[in-house]
C-alpha cells in the first residue's frame, strides 16, 4: 500500500471518481491505473485509491490523482540492499508496496529507512 508522506505544493489531493475493474478488492493505498486495475511490475499508476470495496463492472471508486510532487510511504517486499536513493523499481504484485528489481522501474525512491523485506522506503512517481 502506499501513503502519501507530504507534498511539495499546498493543498490536498482532491477525490475523484474512477471506473472499477470488475472483482477486484480495493483497498485505500492501492496503486491504480487510470481504468481502475491495480498498477503493479512495470505500469506507472495514475491514482490512489481511498476506499475499501469490492469491483462490479460499472462502478466507480474514489481516488486521488498522483502528482510529480506527492511522496509516499511504502515498504520493500524484498530484501533491497543493494538499492540506492535515486534507483527506479517496480511495484510488487498486488499492488502492496515496492520490489528490489530496478529493470523497467517506476517508483523513484527518494529515501531508504531499512533494506531488510517489510521496511519502508519513500517514493516518487
Amino acid at each position: 500500500m502506499f501513503k502519501l508522506h507530504h507534498t511539495d505544493v499546498y493543498g490536498t489531493p482532491s477525490a475523484v471518481s474512477i471506473p472499477m475493474t470488475a472483482d477486484v478488492e480495493y483497498e485505500a493505498g492501492l496503486p491504480l491505473t487510470a481504468l481502475g486495475a491495480i498498477a503493479t511490475g512495470t505500469v506507472k499508476p495514475e491514482y490512489i485509491c481511498l476506499e475499501k470495496a469490492k469491483g462490479v463492472a460499472g462502478g466507480k471508486v474514489s481516488a486521488y490523482r498522483i502528482l510529480p510532487q506527492y511522496t509516499f510511504e511504502t515498504v520493500l517486499t524484498a530484501s533491497g540492499t543493494s538499492l540506492k536513493v535515486g534507483n527506479k523499481v517496480t511495484l510488487a504484485t498486488g499492488g502492496v508496496g515496492v520490489t528490489a528489481t530496478t529493470t523497467d522501474g517506476v517508483a523513484e525512491i527518494v529515501e531508504i529507512r531499512g533494506a531488510a523485506k517489510d521496511d519502508t522506503v519513500l517514493v516518487k512517481f
